[in-house]
């Protein structure tokens, strides 16, 4: 199967799901649950936005099904810049890659395992970066 056929079957499932998808040259690699939209730059290489989507697949995940973690609380009673509201959100960015790569697996869309790993760990080390600030 292509990528873009791997693409199609994820916007499939978050269409199922009652969000749109965008893909734009100046899309930011995120999903607005108001909105039900995932914004996804259209201008990286077609497997990372496929990783990029599977990722922000599984934030709608953690939205809908919840999480050990209490995301939504802690959201609520700390600041954006205080270390626990940034622990919180690298554990929740984690959550999101995992629960992104289940869903692949769930669509039987095959990830190279390497690139796939290397995409988690440049996501999640911006993010630790972040936290340490």
């Amino acid at each position: 199967m292509s990528s873009a056929d791997e693409i199609n079957r994820v916007v499939g499932w978050a269409y199922d799901k009652g969000y749109h998808v965008a893909f734009d040259r100046y899309g930011d690699n995120s999903v607005c649950y108001e909105s039900k939209t995932v914004s996804i730059k259209n201008t990286s290489p077609i497997r990372v936005q496929l990783h990029t989507l599977l990722h922000e697949c599984g934030h709608i995940l953690v939205h809908v099904n919840n999480s050990p973690f209490d995301f939504k609380r802690v959201d609520e009673r700390f600041s954006s810049q205080t270390s626990t509201k940034k622990v919180y959100t690298v554990i929740e960015e984690v959550e999101a890659w995992k629960r992104g790569k289940q869903l692949a697996s769930r669509l039987y869309i095959s990830l190279d395992e390497d690139k796939w790993d290397m995409s988690v760990a440049r996501a999640i080390k911006a993010y630790m970066k972040w936290a340490l600030e």
